[in-house]
């Protein structure tokens, strides 16, 4: 049920904990849930959500209407979890966790299970999000991170330790621990990011266990099949009713005004906290987008806001109406962060944690998906982002034979090989190439002035090419693309200063054929 999930991210409890906050916006309202091989475990669920969405109250009926489990939630005044309760009648444990808030992050969060009448506690510290100590009883794992932020090694006692490796959408565990039940453990993902197979083998590389998953066309789990050796134990169905929480009229007219009279009374800041929320299905939307963009307009000098904010408007060279929504990642984890739907006037606008670098593309159909980089990191870019975006359909790219900078495409110094950070945006590219099957591109490496024209062609040339390679490994057919390197011929700024040089240090594309 862990919507937007990325293999990219961090698999710790942390993460799994924001992302289940995330689904509660599916706003469940009944989960009926049938095991194969237990007719007790037919169970049916029910959600209560309170009037900002939040769920609060959660239970679960075994098939002759015993209680199966309850849980609840508790919020604080900025609608952030501050605690929850679960109660297990039917493997008879209790847990309780309790989040402390730190800035944007929450650490750490203590975990207290009472099962059989044997208490266990359990902390988890991070920093920065990521977890970097796990206790519980008296056990203590420490977490070492690789420099996209994946896990890379779970420390144990006594020097032994679990080691991470990641491979596109497949992520291994290998544990040193010779009495361990497992020695290796394997985790496949699908595009989504979403967990379809896990299995474990043991020391002489036998399978002990294994567990696949199925999901609907929203993320949500609808099936799932879990294995001892190669014997299926237990297979579970998942149905789901969802409904939307109406909205308070009264309350959502009396937000607005209440936004409305803050930025006529000059505070521009609470304009934007009231209505950073504002719900997308209320008659007042785009009239509350537009005020939330004249607020930030007015902040955009401000150097003492608490948050960071993109906004602006989408337009496109047809002067088409355009429907979809601006998605937000974290350039570091490359785990999504947000979306915001396009008003019907073109603007879009998002709140978002301080202190990070953000890239953002525009997700609308039959259209290229143009990515930005938003560097929060330093003061030189400020608190608040306006940027204002022209779409280009591929019709319109195919027509006029458009060369289309890919960004967020990175390279060390002098080199060709990607970095890791550039693989969100060729992996947009290549469900663009992959969504229609006719498209011939050229992918075309340029440089900057600096340097003999030989190395800058060879350099150019290279780029290119690790594109391509790229690309072709993710499944397309190598005759659709066509690599070149330019050098230093088709600059597209001045070469007199480092912003131009930059400029001009580029990939781009063209569509040679649709």
């Amino acid at each position: 049920m862990y919507n937007n999930a990325s293999i990219s991210q961090n698999l710790t409890f942390y993460e799994n904990f924001k992302k289940v906050q995330q689904t509660k916006l599916n706003r469940i309202k009944t989960l009926k849930i049938y095991d194969n091989y237990d007719s007790k475990r037919q169970l049916r669920s029910f959600a209560e959500y309170d009037q900002n969405g939040n769920e609060t109250y959660n239970v679960t009926y075994n098939n002759d209407s015993s209680i199966s489990s309850e849980e609840k939630w508790y919020y604080d005044a900025q609608f952030r979890a501050v605690k929850s309760e679960t109660k297990d009648y039917y493997n008879n444990y209790i847990t309780s966790i309790t989040f402390e808030y730190h800035g944007n992050d929450v650490l750490p969060y203590k975990q207290t299970e009472l099962r059989d009448a044997n208490l266990k506690e359990t902390y988890f510290y991070f920093n920065n999000a990521l977890m970097t100590k796990y206790v519980t009883g008296n056990l203590e794992y420490i977490f070492e991170y690789d420099e996209i932020g994946r896990i890379k090694t779970r420390h144990f006692f006594a020097g032994y330790k679990a080691s991470y490796y990641y491979d596109k959408n497949r992520l291994v565990i290998e544990n040193n621990m010779p009495k361990a039940k497992w020695r290796t453990s394997e985790h496949i993902y699908n595009e989504s990011g979403l967990l379809v197979e896990h299995r474990q083998f043991d020391n002489d590389k036998r399978l002990i266990s294994y567990s696949f998953y199925t999901y609907d066309n929203n993320g949500n789990l609808i099936y799932s099949d879990h294995g001892i050796n190669e014997n299926s134990t237990s297979r579970t169905e998942y149905v789901y009713e969802f409904y939307e929480v109406q909205n308070n009229v009264s309350e959502i007219t009396q937000t607005y005004d209440y936004a409305q009279k803050a930025f006529n009374d000059g505070d521009y800041a609470q304009a934007v906290d009231l209505l950073k929320d504002f719900p997308e299905t209320s008659s007042l939307y785009d009239d509350a987008v537009a005020l939330m963009l004249k607020a930030l307009e007015k902040l955009k000098a401000n150097k003492d806001l608490n948050f960071v904010s993109v906004y602006g408007q989408i337009g496109n060279l047809g002067n088409i109406n355009v429907s979809g929504f601006v998605i937000f990642e974290d350039l570091l984890t490359g785990s999504q962060v947000g979306k915001c739907r396009i008003s019907k006037n073109g603007y879009y606008y998002i709140i978002l944690p301080s202190g990070k670098k953000y890239s953002y593309y525009i997700d609308v159909p039959g259209f290229y998906p143009l990515s930005r980089i938003a560097d929060f990191t330093t003061p030189a870019q400020g608190l608040v982002l306006n940027d204002n975006i022209t779409l280009i359909s591929l019709d319109e790219m195919t027509e006029q034979q458009l060369y289309i900078r890919i960004n967020n495409i990175f390279f060390d110094y002098n080199e060709s090989t990607l970095k890791p950070e550039s693989f969100l945006e060729l992996d947009r590219l290549y469900n663009v190439l992959n969504s229609n099957p006719g498209i011939k591109v050229e992918i075309s490496g340029h440089t900057d002035n600096v340097g003999s024209d030989e190395y800058n062609n060879i350099l150019s040339q290279s780029r290119s090419e690790s594109v391509k390679d790229y690309l072709v490994k993710k499944g397309i057919n190598a005759g659709r693309i066509i690599s070149k390197g330019y050098g230093k011929s088709n600059p597209v700024a001045t070469n007199d200063t480092e912003e131009g040089r930059q400029l001009n240090r580029r990939v781009e594309f063209k569509i040679l054929k649709k």
